[in-house]
């Protein structure tokens, strides 16, 4: 029991993240989708990519609760707005994240790893240094008293919420070896 190649995970292929995959981004303030008129919400936009290989690509606009629009991209396979089209790189195919099912980083981590990752931010955002944590660092210059001490109180919550959860986790081991 339990020599190689017994578990269930053999073959197992982790899927590809949004990170390893080149990507088409459409952003609302890009010059060519400014000088469109007014009237018009569709546009067909030409993409270089992949060894100059040239795409068509389709553009929508969707007016804004408060003026403007906003573009997206119509994916060529199943028809979605995205705002981004990915070519893994295992295909040369463009399409949008669900039709080459990739993943964001975050959907792979397990609840340690989300609080820790969750820390590392709130303590970024106080300005601290990421190797230094023995003490708060100075708050940033132009962010308010009030912002510094609520992120100082969110991250101590998410820190007792680490240490707790590891405390559930041990305690019966540590239970066991003190026997």
């Amino acid at each position: 029991m339990g020599g190689s190649g017994s578990s269930r995970w053999v073959g197992f292929r982790r899927g590809r993240q949004i990170h390893e995959c080149a990507s088409v981004r459409i952003e609302s303030g890009h010059r060519v989708l400014a000088e469109i008129p007014r009237e018009r919400s569709t546009c067909m936009m030409v993409t270089r990519f992949h060894h100059g290989r040239e795409e068509q690509l389709a553009a929508v606009a969707i007016r804004q609760p408060f003026g403007g629009r906003r573009w997206y991209f119509v994916c060529p396979r199943c028809r979605r707005r995205c705002r981004a089209l990915y070519v893994p790189f295992a295909t040369h195919a463009l399409a949008c994240r669900l039709c080459h099912r990739l993943t964001h980083e975050s959907q792979r981590l397990n609840r340690y790893w989300r609080l820790n990752r969750r820390l590392d931010k709130l303590w970024h955002r106080m300005g601290g240094d990421e190797d230094d944590h023995s003490e708060w660092p100075e708050k940033p210059k132009g962010m308010h008293w009030r912002t510094f001490e609520r992120l100082k109180s969110e991250w101590s919550g998410v820190n007792d919420e680490i240490w707790a959860d590891a405390a559930r986790t041990l305690g019966p081991f540590l239970a066991r070896l003190s026997r």
